[in-house]
């Protein structure tokens, strides 16, 4: 190799690392800094927020509409019904015993609710 070549790349060697390395001296000012993000590191007691308290207004109104979303429902023909509840219409010519087995098959506690009587329109 000639000395020509030895010496360029002696010389992209020096400007490398003089690029990958941070050559600043002694100098007062570092190169990192340390950034406050998060929590602190010590406890400052209790986090004031009462959006969970029992007599806020919050959870007044999420009990609420708990209360309305699990009560009764009405579907479109005007019929009651019991959210989480599973309708089941059988045929007219099915005996009671049958009825009652196939109920029980299905749940435990299964029963079979007294007939609702449709809404009759006026119009």
């Amino acid at each position: 190799m000639s000395s020509s070549r030895v010496r360029l790349a002696i010389a992209t060697c020096l400007a490398a690392a003089g690029l990958v390395l941070d050559l600043r001296g002694q100098t007062a000012v570092s190169p990192r800094q340390i950034l406050d993000i998060g929590l602190s590191g010590v406890d400052a007691g209790v986090i004031g927020g009462e959006s969970h308290t029992p007599g806020s207004a919050e959870t007044r109104k999420r009990l609420r509409l708990a209360k309305a979303l699990s009560a009764d429902r009405v579907n479109a023909a005007g019929v009651r019904y019991a959210s989480g509840r599973v309708i089941v219409k059988f045929r007219d010519q099915t005996e009671m015993t049958r009825r009652l087995d196939a109920v029980r098959s299905a749940s435990r506690n299964g029963a079979i609710a007294p007939a609702l009587s449709m809404p009759t329109s006026t119009s």
